[in-house]
């Protein structure tokens, strides 16, 4: 697909999204490693903002920063993940505490 042309059906959408997302993951990986306890939430932190930017890419407006709008949903991501009343960085995402131990 060209850079100027709008994707249309879901395979187009699929692909422009691996074209300009992917390049984006080694510093989506950084930041959320920064801001989780272990390599294994950022990880999963990763793999969550994907999959919701993914779901969400028919609404990004082509032209945007499409890295802020990554950020801003893994930090809404992560956010929802902090224990209610607890302060601090976001529990682990597994669903299986031991999966990682």
């Amino acid at each position: 697909m060209t850079a100027d042309a709008a994707p249309t059906s879901d395979s187009d959408y699929a692909q422009h999204f691996i074209e300009q997302a992917m390049p984006l993951l080694d510093q989506l990986y950084c930041g959320a490693r920064r801001w989780t306890a272990s390599q294994f939430d950022a990880e999963d932190l990763v793999q969550e903002t994907m999959l919701s930017g993914f779901k969400g890419f028919r609404r990004y407006r082509e032209g945007t920063n499409l890295r802020a709008w990554l950020f801003r949903i893994m930090y809404n991501t992560g956010s929802a993940a902090i224990a209610p009343g607890r302060a601090g960085r976001p529990r682990c995402f597994a669903t299986n505490s031991t999966m990682h131990t």
